[in-house]
């Protein structure tokens, strides 16, 4: 048998349905995955639906089911045609157009739970796919709105179970706070993925390759400068103010450029020792070319493996690594000088420009030479064909990007007789002074020299001016940075790490409390002050019965919680009889609120009839309630 509700629904129940409604598309579009436009459309939609349609059926039961029927078809063909690049989109665009059929269609307060759980599976969408911290906002609302709307909706349901108060502002508080606190346990507690659930989905933002070799018949990249592929920490050692971000080391030479080499039984390239350690973030980087600065000592997590001179990961690029460098070059053997016959005229021209004299004065003579002689940009221009790369920049074109300059110094170097490479990576420059971290860019993209005198020293011909190294207060790069790092990229690995840190420092603070007994003051201050706005707090929000039972049993008065109130009555006026006409006028107010709804001042009558208690004559013999039982809390 159906329940039968009023035709009427209290206005208060519509906004906040609405809202809630609202709210669930506003976490899609502050999460990346619906654009603005699309939001203020569903936002006009709602205040008409607010202000004219909530109570009328604009679309009929069947009309809904055959919508739904034609729109997942739709989206399973879509799905079908696309693939894995349509799922995320066809699951938005389903439970947009079930909320939206949902709100213009009759609603009962059974329609109206549905309305609330569908705003709340497009919270949990955007909450999974996000990658902005701005979702925060929409996730705050929903926090917000889903209890308030579930409460004027069951007392709207059940008049006569609960009062009709609408609950005030602290009790909201104290629900928000509640849902917050334990879902932040909840997260970082709960066992979690070691790898970001954004990488698998399509709403990471647009990831960028690393280019490991140097080609110079290819043309330039285009993508985003200004996107952020890393970050990183220098946890220890002293912080350089600019440091080369090496990723690749480039042996192999051919007449357009350089590539990595492999040469069968080569030792890994390891120091025995480390001077600095790094924490480094990667993000919207698609790589699996590990990047260091200085000379290689340890990683973690060791999921990696040698490639000759160069280091990659086994599987995907990690969200976060820690690496140990040594400032110190690795010993190893010389590189290689040879030279393919079609760069005869570039190798013969580095003889003549490095002259004679010590290795580094003669690198140093070709270095100053590709400076003051050619010119940097990035649209270089195509190669033309049957040209070599590096010949036609060398002889012809005489401007290029800093891949033209690298692959040019090395060849000319190697012309020398000077064992020479190309290593490509990133030049770091940019330092966040509010977060204390670096900042690379895909701009700072960069290609460079090593060359061989006893060990591998660095050579740069690139005449950029970007090298200056700066240091800015980026705040909003430092909350994204943060957002991204505790809440979209935590993982299981952080739970593990966060343990170890805690256990491993864990020694070190009780020596510090053994010496610094102020912090053991500071805690039982704070404790004793949590402690009692604790009991302030639960004072206030007992109920003005419990205030009043409360203040009889001081007066070694109990009255059983579960006895009737006439008992209670009855026990008043046996111990006090002075009692029994304000205790009478007290209950009759009480029960009148409680359960009439009407409308009294209870707090001031209960303030009335406890100074009454307190006034009381002194105690006699003690005395129980009829029915007896414990007072509880």
């Amino acid at each position: 048998m159906g329940t039968s509700y009023p035709s009427d629904l209290p206005f208060r129940l519509k906004l906040l349905t609405v809202s809630t409604s609202l709210a669930g598309i506003l976490c899609l579009t502050l999460g990346g995955l619906l654009h603005w436009a699309a939001f203020i459309v569903f936002a006009v939609v709602h205040g008409l639906v607010l202000s004219h349609a909530f109570e009328k059926e604009v679309v009929g039961e069947w009309s809904a089911r055959t919508l739904m029927f034609l729109l997942i078809c739709f989206e399973a063909w879509r799905v079908f045609q696309y693939r894995g690049e349509a799922v995320i989109p066809a699951v938005r665009d389903l439970i947009l157009a079930l909320a939206m059929i949902r709100l213009v269609m009759h609603k009962t307060p059974r329609q109206i739970y549905q309305i609330v759980g569908i705003a709340f599976s497009q919270c949990m969408l955007a909450t999974i796919l996000t990658i902005s911290p701005w979702f925060l906002g929409g996730l705050t609302l929903m926090i917000i709105l889903v209890p308030m709307t579930l409460s004027e909706l069951d007392a709207y349901t059940f008049p006569s179970r609960t009062p009709r108060r609408f609950p005030g502002a602290m009790h909201w508080a104290v629900v928000f706070i509640g849902i917050v606190l334990s879902g932040a346990v909840l997260f970082y507690v709960l066992p979690r993925p070691a790898s970001s659930i954004v990488r698998h989905t399509l709403a990471t933002r647009e990831q960028y390759s690393f280019r490991e070799d140097v080609d110079l018949s290819r043309g330039p990249a285009s993508a985003d400068g200004s996107a952020i592929v890393m970050r990183v920490i220098w946890t220890s050692g002293r912080t350089p103010e600019r440091f080369y971000l090496s990723g690749a080391r480039l042996d192999g030479l051919n007449p357009d450029g350089f590539f990595p080499r492999e040469t069968p039984g080569e030792s890994p390239p390891v120091s025995r020792r480390f001077s600095d350690s790094l924490r480094i973030y990667t993000s919207s980087l698609r790589s699996t070319t590990v990047f260091f600065p200085f000379w290689f000592h340890s990683l973690s997590p060791r999921t990696y493996t040698f490639r000759g001179e160069n280091v990659h990961w086994v599987s995907d690029l990690p969200p976060v690594y820690d690496v140990r460098v040594s400032r110190t070059p690795t010993p190893s053997a010389p590189g290689s000088t040879e030279v393919p016959p079609e760069l005869g005229p570039v190798a013969e021209m580095g003889k003549r420009l490095a002259g004679q004299g010590r290795t580094a004065l003669r690198v140093d003579r070709i270095v100053r030479s590709l400076k003051q002689g050619y010119t940097y940009t990035m649209d270089p221009g195509s190669v033309p064909p049957g040209r070599d790369g590096i010949e036609w920049f060398v002889f012809t074109s005489r401007k290029g990007s800093c891949e033209h300059f690298a692959a040019a110094l090395a060849a000319m170097i190697r012309g020398c007789g000077i064992p020479a490479r190309v290593v490509t990576g990133f030049l770091v420059t940019e330092y966040n002074a509010s977060g204390d971290y670096f900042i690379i860019r895909v701009s700072d993209a960069h290609a460079w020299v090593e060359y061989w005198d006893e060990t591998w020293h660095t050579v740069d011909a690139t005449p950029s001016g970007r090298t200056v190294p700066f240091m800015r207060f980026h705040l909003i790069d430092e909350l994204r940075f943060r957002w991204l790092r505790w809440v979209i990229q935590y993982s299981l690995d952080d739970q593990v790490r966060i343990a170890r840190s805690i256990f491993a420092t864990g020694p070190q603070v009780t020596r510090k409390l053994e010496h610094q007994w102020r912090y053991a003051a500071y805690f039982l201050c704070a404790a004793a002050a949590v402690w009692g706005a604790a009991v302030l707090f639960r004072i206030r929000m007992r109920s003005p019965y419990e205030k009043v039972r409360r203040e009889l049993l001081k007066k070694d008065l109990r009255l059983a919680p579960h006895s009737s109130h006439e008992d209670h009555l009855s026990a008043v006026s046996s111990r006090y009889p002075c009692l029994e006409p304000v205790f009478r006028e007290y209950l009759r107010m009480y029960l009148a609120w409680r359960f009439g709804g009407r409308d009294a001042d209870m707090d001031a009558h209960t303030r009335r009839i406890i100074s009454a208690i307190r006034a009381a004559p002194g105690r006699g013999q003690k005395t129980h309630s009829g029915r007896g039982g414990r007072l509880t809390g």
